[in-house]
């Protein structure tokens, strides 16, 4: 990251984009100058998740990383993989979707670029937590269906 910063502090590039979780991770927070809104610039699909993985037949290990699942985050990854998902992105395709959990009620936001980014199409769907998955396979037709053969998904 400070090979980036001393990129831009040298005029070498004009902008530069990074999380904000990993500035201040790394006590660098006072270097961010704006943060994009999410109407501006939505993340990529399952941007922050973190994801243990492990045997489904080691019990042991099961037991011991089952208190870092957080349902609310596995619902909200889980619905922005299924809009990706419907979608046939890859992380080749300009998807862009973030789901988040209100007063037990998801809503997923998706953006759909064309490869050039000259057209966007966004979309959004509400529902319960339960229904996660179906809400982003939803707004992945969804946009899939507006976006039409010509648009450039491959």
């Amino acid at each position: 990251m400070n090979t980036r910063l001393r990129k831009m502090e040298a005029g070498e590039v004009d902008a530069l984009v990074l999380a904000l979780c990993g500035l201040e991770r790394l006590d660098l927070s006072g270097h961010a100058t704006e943060i994009l809104p999410r109407e501006l610039m939505l993340p990529a699909v399952g941007q922050g998740a973190l994801a243990v993985e492990c045997r489904t037949a080691d019990e042991v290990v099961r037991q011991l990383v089952q208190p870092l699942h957080d349902p609310i985050s596995a619902a909200c990854v889980a619905a922005e993989r299924a809009m990706l998902a419907a979608l046939d992105g890859s992380c080749r395709t300009p998807v862009a979707g973030f789901a988040e959990i209100e007063r037990n009620r998801l809503t997923i936001q998706g953006l759909l670029l064309n490869e050039d980014g000259s057209k966007e199409i966004r979309g959004r769907r509400q529902g319960g937590i339960d229904a996660a998955a179906q809400l982003g396979a939803e707004l992945g037709k969804e946009l899939r269906s507006v976006a039409g053969p010509d648009f450039g998904l491959g």
